[in-house]
């Protein structure tokens, strides 16, 4: 079962999403987790989640039921058992600077535990959600949770959030030289200001944006090609398409494709 409210207005510049979600598993749910250009809070109470940044069995796991993950440059595998009820955040890297209150390379390519990066309104909104019945409370409670740390925050940098908003827009397509350029800013200035208030440098984001759009078409349009798809998300050819595709979701796009319609992993990223 899966609710997802509409994200209040005052928030939608800081928040891509918030969804409700329960599970029933008698046998471990694995899961491929796609890179995306988000920062997700997850709450979930009763199961947690184990969690690793690599698909390999010999590279070790943490299992933890709250956390907070950084801007990730490759997949994670989650994997759950048993019954619970999840509340996940997906905050935009705007809104994670000004929400999380700390320098967004911090967290790149890591996934910490709320309260370590919250604080104790962290665990007090933990706290609050676990005393709930219902998802309109719980909503509620993740409202004004957000508006609260949004108000007390500091601004991000006029000149960075225009320069997300192009690289958004554009999904990724357009080249990094013509922020430098209407900014002028060197591409050092551009790359440190990114990694301190976004999380990873321009390029990447415009990598993850045009890889991003291209899963979204996997999945909204199954009766396309993969080669229309790639030449429609800004790939020069297929081999430039599948290298991406291996380097952010460890395999080729047809078994993304395989993967979306057996939902394997969430329909959303």
């Amino acid at each position: 079962m899966m609710c997802q409210p509409l994200v209040p207005a005052k928030l939608r510049p800081f928040v891509l999403r918030v969804i409700g979600f329960e599970e029933r598993h008698t046998d471990p749910m694995r899961r491929r987790e796609l890179p995306f250009v988000g920062t997700p809070i997850i709450l979930s109470f009763d199961s947690p989640y184990r969690l690793s940044t690599r698909d390999d069995p010999c590279i070790p796991s943490v299992t933890i039921p709250q956390f907070v993950a950084g801007l990730h440059e490759t997949f994670t595998t989650s994997e759950s058992t048993g019954t619970n009820w999840s509340i996940q955040i997906d905050l935009s890297p705007i809104g994670a600077y000004r929400i999380l209150g700390l320098p967004l390379r911090e967290l790149t390519n890591r996934i910490e535990r709320v309260e370590d990066v919250l604080g104790q309104s962290g665990a007090q909104l933990r706290s609050d959600l676990e005393a709930t019945d219902t998802w309109s409370e719980r909503f509620i409670l993740v409202d004004a949770f957000l508006t609260d740390r949004i108000a007390r925050a500091a601004s991000e940098e006029p000149e960075i959030a225009w320069a997300w908003r192009q690289l958004v827009t554009s999904n990724g397509l357009i080249a990094i030289r013509s922020l430098t350029g209407e900014l002028d800013w060197s591409h050092r200035r551009l790359i440190d200001r990114f990694r301190e208030q976004i999380g990873l440098p321009p390029k990447m984001i415009a990598r993850q944006l045009r890889f991003q759009n291209a899963v979204q078409r996997l999945r909204t349009q199954p009766e396309r090609s993969l080669a229309d798809i790639a030449s429609a998300t800004g790939y020069f050819d297929q081999a430039h398409f599948i290298k991406d595709f291996r380097s952010f979701a460890g395999v080729t796009p047809r078994q993304v494709r395989f993967e979306i319609e057996a939902e394997s992993f969430p329909m959303d990223i």
